[in-house]
């Protein structure tokens, strides 16, 4: 990791401390949905291909959100990632993706 990245996501997790992030990484090399709020330590809910939904907490995100360790709390999983995106977004409300979007 270069000094640059490194400072890149101190930031990031100072900023994720109040409001839901999408993992923009986890979505570009899996095709997963990883959301987090926390910053180095906090929660994640996680929507696989299939149409699984994690949710948790993590700890250790530090210096990137894929080097944590996130204990599972909750699982559900529905026909698609689609309709499981859709019934987090519904469940969680508009402040969730005025997050996530911001």
């Amino acid at each position: 990791m270069t000094r640059r990245e490194y400072d890149f996501w101190q930031e990031e997790t100072q900023r994720s401390k109040s409001q839901w992030r999408m993992d923009e990484i986890s979505l570009h090399n899996n095709n997963e949905y990883l959301f987090y709020k926390g910053g180095e330590h906090g929660f994640f809910i996680m929507i696989d291909v299939t149409g699984k939904i994690e949710i948790g907490n993590y700890i250790g995100a530090y210096p990137h959100i894929g080097e944590a360790v996130f204990n599972i709390r909750g699982t559900k999983t529905l026909p698609t990632q689609d309709e499981a995106v859709r019934r987090v977004v519904s469940h969680l409300g508009i402040q969730f993706l005025i997050d996530v979007i911001h």
